[in-house]
Order: C-alpha cells, then structure tokens, then sequence
C-alpha cells in the first residue's frame, strides 16, 4: 500500500494534474517502480512500522518467474534486493533481531541471495 501510496503522490506532479503521467511514465515505470519501493520504506518508517515487512509481503506476493525480465514491472527478488539495500543504508537497527527478521519469508530472500 505504502508503493501505491507513494505513486499517487507522483502522479499528481505536472501538467493538468497528472493526467499525462502514464503516458509520461510508462517508458521509465521499471526505475520509478524502484523509487516507490525507497518511498514506501520511508512511509513505513514515518508511520512507526518497521520496513522489513515490504520484504516479507513481496516474498508473499509479488511472483518471480523467468519471463518477467520482459514484463512491465522489476522482477521481485531485484525489488525485494534494493529495499534490503535501502533499509541497510537508511535504517540498520530495523535489520536486528525481530519477528520480521524471523519470518520464514525474509529468511528465504537472505539465504538466496546469501546476505
């Protein structure tokens, strides 16, 4: 939600209100998607939740599959990477032990990507 949240507030930059923000968009909407995910932990930051949930809710839903170098969107482990990063960089004490950091999700992205 926190994603979503962030695009909205993007889209609403420009001409007539956003309106061309799809078209204008579109062409860069693997980058920007990337962008989001950074705003999103922020948001959750500011909000008093902890970010390490991105992860786990992406390793829950967001699909990895071979073809989806070619699809719209990122593919999930490359997002689920620069958010770890991010958190990493921005905010390390939300990397400590906690029930995020636990979760059989999160485990799984680590040792994949042996982190």
């Amino acid at each position: 939600m926190a994603h979503n949240i962030a695009q909205g507030i993007n889209s609403y930059r420009g001409v007539w209100k956003g309106q061309f923000f799809f078209v204008k968009e579109g062409f860069k909407s693997k980058s920007n998607e990337l962008k989001y995910d950074k705003a999103a932990v922020d948001y959750l930051v500011k909000a008093g939740y902890n970010p390490v949930a991105i992860i786990t809710a992406y390793d829950k839903t967001l699909a990895e599959w071979r073809g989806a170098v070619f699809k719209r969107h990122n593919l999930a482990n490359k997002r689920m990477l620069t958010v770890y990063n991010y958190i990493k960089s921005e905010y390390p004490q939300y990397l400590n032990d906690n029930s995020f950091t636990k979760s059989a999700n999160y485990i799984r992205f680590i040792n994949a990507n042996s982190l």
